[in-house]
C-alpha cells in the first residue's frame, strides 16, 4: 500500500516549485504539528503549503479542502481559498497568506515578565479567552447556519 503522507526529510521545494513561480523565499514553519508547513513568499503574494504528517492527516486535509471549498464567500469571514495538489497521490494543500499575526508568534515574543504576568492571571486569562473564544465561535457557526443550502449532517455524510 502506498503511503499517503509525507515525512520531513523529502524534497519540499521541488514539490512547492511545481506550483509557484518568481519564488523569493521559501521558510518551514516549524508548529505544525499535524502538517508539515510551509511559508512561501513571492513576488506577489505569500502563501502557506501544508503537507500531511501521517494517514489520519492526509484524509483530514482532504475533508478540510472540502469544507474550505464549501464556505468559501458564503460568510463575512475571511476564510481561505484551499487548492488541493496531489504528489504521487499524497494530497496536500495550497492557500494565499490571510494577514495577521500567529498565536505561536506572539508567545514567542513575550518578555519574562509577562510570561509570568499570564501565567499569575492564567485563570482569569483563560476564562475573558474562553468568552471570547465562543463569541466568535458561535459568530461563525450562525454565519454558517444562515447559508441556506448548509446541512451538516448531510455534508458530513459526503465528505466522509
Amino acid at each position: 500500500m502506498k503511503k499517503t503522507y509525507f515525512e520531513i526529510d523529502e524534497d519540499f521545494n521541488k514539490i512547492i516549485q511545481q506550483r509557484l513561480k518568481d519564488i523569493k523565499n521559501i521558510k518551514l514553519i516549524p508548529t505544525g504539528w499535524t502538517n508539515i508547513v510551509f511559508e512561501v513568499e513571492t513576488a506577489k503574494n505569500n502563501y502557506f503549503f501544508r503537507f500531511p504528517r501521517d494517514e489520519f492527516w492526509a484524509r483530514t486535509i482532504v475533508k478540510d479542502y472540502e469544507f474550505a471549498k464549501y464556505i468559501y464567500n458564503k460568510t463575512d469571514f475571511n476564510t481561505v481559498q484551499l487548492r488541493l495538489f496531489y504528489d504521487n497521490e499524497r494530497p496536500y494543500t495550497m492557500h494565499t497568506k490571510i494577514e495577521g499575526t500567529p498565536l505561536a508568534e506572539k508567545m514567542n515574543n513575550l518578555s519574562e515578565e509577562e510570561v509570568k504576568n499570564i501565567s499569575d492571571y492564567y485563570k482569569f486569562l483563560e476564562t475573558k479567552i474562553s468568552k471570547v473564544l465562543d463569541s466568535e465561535n458561535t459568530q461563525f457557526l450562525s454565519k454558517l447556519e444562515s447559508i441556506d443550502e448548509f446541512d451538516i449532517p448531510d455534508y458530513i455524510e459526503r465528505i466522509g
